[in-house]
């Protein structure tokens, strides 16, 4: 279920067939998984972000940005993964708006919006959690900058389209989705840096 290693997140191409995020009790602990689980008690999760879909009208240039939220999580990661604090803050808000419970159409949870066999991959057992989510997706990060020598557009387009996609079109896939993504991280990468 969610115990696949993968270190790249799925395209989001295919609109109307992507997978639900179920959670359920499992031995007392609250659990998730992209399959639907066998027993009855379970529930459907669907929380998205309204202003990180592509065809969103907020403009990216002049959105509040968000410095305070996790502040403490964001530093101690970017430390420990030796990732600006900039690039991390530019991903949660281009993926979940700083909203600890987003869940996109794809399936992807959380500030980060891991998918479920990427989190697993990263060391993450409940994307919901905040600390262990952002540990996740800064561990990625730091992945996929080091693979692709720090260019914050590959970067993103990896984070977004998964690390097969960019290597197989030698850059950014030509993804509406993706195109759209790698522009909005760059715009409030640059916000977020001269911010700081």
């Amino acid at each position: 279920m969610l115990s696949s290693y993968l270190f790249c997140i799925a395209s989001l191409q295919a609109a109307d067939n992507h997978p639900r995020v179920y959670k359920y009790q499992s031995n007392g602990i609250p659990s998730f998984s992209d399959t639907q689980p066998s027993h009855g008690d379970f529930q459907v999760i669907d929380n998205g972000c309204y202003a990180c879909k592509p065809g969103s009208r907020v403009d990216w240039h002049t959105t509040p940005l968000n410095q305070k939220a996790y502040a403490q999580q964001v530093a101690k990661n970017a430390q420990q993964h030796k990732v600006q604090e900039a690039l991390i803050r530019a991903i949660m808000h281009a993926e979940s708006h700083f909203q600890a419970d987003a869940v996109s159409k794809a399936g992807a949870i959380g500030l980060m919006q891991l998918m479920p066999k990427t989190a697993a991959s990263m060391g993450v057992k409940n994307s919901f959690n905040a600390e262990q989510n952002i540990a996740g997706g800064t561990k990625l990060l730091a992945h996929l900058f080091n693979k692709f020598n720090g260019q914050i557009h590959l970067v993103a387009a990896a984070y977004n389209a998964g690390e097969t996609a960019v290597a197989k079109y030698k850059g950014i896939p030509p993804y509406p989705e993706t195109m759209v993504y790698v522009q909005r991280v760059q715009i409030l990468y640059q916000r977020y840096l001269q911010a700081s």
